[in-house]
């Protein structure tokens, strides 16, 4: 058995429910579950056939003794495959929202829609019943598939007509979870018992995609600030805030004031002279403050500062245990120094919240910070190997 990722717990809770419906879970919810771990997630690998600039490769995501890591890179040279890695991670994973009014090739990712393309991604997954291999999958399985006891996919043989199939009490319990989560607040999401002990939900893939830009930081109104529960959650150029990064931060401090004082702790760990960030409350605005005790607004910050906190922040906002990250070239837009600080600040958070980061780059001072014992180099038309 794959060794356990830095971080589960152990939790001890009781009346799991006879059924797997959303009632059934909202009941389950509010009396808590079973003996066990929190759910937790973490890739183990990824089999692409005819997709992307893959033949028919499998991608092994576990260090060079086999074990899981709570850390990944991916590296290698433009189109070698390392965002299709990802978009393949986020798309089947998604399978698990039923999203109602969408068809079932309309679900499909679009690197599979073509003749012949198939893909699965194998997840290990613990929650308090099982610690299991759970596959997601999309195609018509080659022959020298074994999907195993616990499996959700896709399956066609024609490429037009699609059915979803799925199988295991795991894959059954992770799909009423979702129905039953789907749309609360992250914040509400019944992380604790009343006596502190872990509870069961299905935690997310947060998707930092390529071309991904900067919120609006100013604004000059305060909003509240839903962050909805999703199985999966693509971050790239729409505006996630109704207002500004400002005014999220103002409002953070003001109701949920431990996730700001994370945020602001880790900011000390990104910028150089420990700038921290930290909320005016006569002006309602966010300021950075430095170890000098000077003050500035958040668009003094430069670009890249700016770049690195409002990921910070996005990651701090949506992350809950057990969760994985994909953040597609994650040096972009950085400069090497500030690339080495996120990394470092990502990691930081990891230990403060538990969750699976994959990445994929170009940068060597990225590697430096993940190590080449997890770093899968992926060479543009050969067969994958290890640095």
């Amino acid at each position: 058995m794959p060794e356990r990722p830095r971080g589960s717990q152990l939790a001890i809770v009781h009346n799991k429910p006879d059924s797997t419906s959303g009632a059934d879970l909202l009941k389950y919810k509010a009396e808590g579950p079973v003996i066990g771990t929190m759910m937790s997630l973490s890739v183990r690998s990824v089999r692409a056939r005819n997709c992307g600039p893959f033949r028919d490769e499998t991608i092994l995501l576990t260090r060079r003794d086999s074990q899981l890591s709570n850390k990944f890179l991916l590296s290698g040279p433009n189109g070698s495959g390392k965002t299709s890695i990802l978009e393949l991670i986020a798309g089947l994973f998604d399978l698990l929202d039923s999203r109602n009014g969408q068809s079932k090739a309309e679900r499909v990712p679009k690197l599979l829609r073509r003749d012949g393309a198939y893909a699965q991604v194998d997840f290990n997954v613990i929650d308090g019943v099982d610690d299991a291999r759970v596959v997601f999958f999309c195609g018509n399985p080659p022959e020298d598939v074994e999907l195993g006891s616990e499996y959700i996919g896709l399956q066609t043989d024609n490429r037009v007509d699609y059915d979803l199939v799925h199988s295991g009490p795991l894959v059954g319990r992770m799909l009423a979870l979702v129905r039953a989560e789907k749309n609360m607040e992250v914040n509400k999401l019944p992380q604790h018992h009343n006596h502190g002990t872990p509870l069961l939900f299905v935690p997310s893939v947060i998707y930092f995609v390529h071309q991904r830009s900067i919120a609006e930081v100013e604004g000059s109104s305060i909003s509240k600030e839903n962050t909805p529960y999703r199985p999966v959650y693509r971050y790239d150029s729409k505006r996630t805030y109704r207002g500004s990064l400002d005014s999220y931060l103002v409002w953070l401090d003001y109701a949920e004031p431990r996730t700001f004082q994370s945020i602001s702790s880790l900011a000390g760990s990104l910028f150089p002279d420990h700038k921290a960030v930290a909320i005016d409350k006569q002006r309602l605005k966010a300021i950075v403050t430095t170890s000098s005790g000077s003050t500035h607004d958040l668009s003094d910050l430069s670009s890249g500062e700016q770049n690195l906190l409002i990921m910070l922040v996005e990651v701090s906002r949506r992350v809950v245990p057990g969760s994985v990250v994909l953040i597609d070239e994650i040096e972009n837009s950085l400069h090497a120094a500030f690339q080495y600080r996120l990394g470092a600040a990502l990691g930081a958070l990891q230990s403060q919240i538990p969750f699976q980061l994959i990445a994929s780059t170009h940068s060597h001072a990225i590697l430096d910070v993940f190590g080449l014992e997890n770093t899968v180099v992926l060479p543009k038309g050969q067969s994958t190997c290890r640095p």
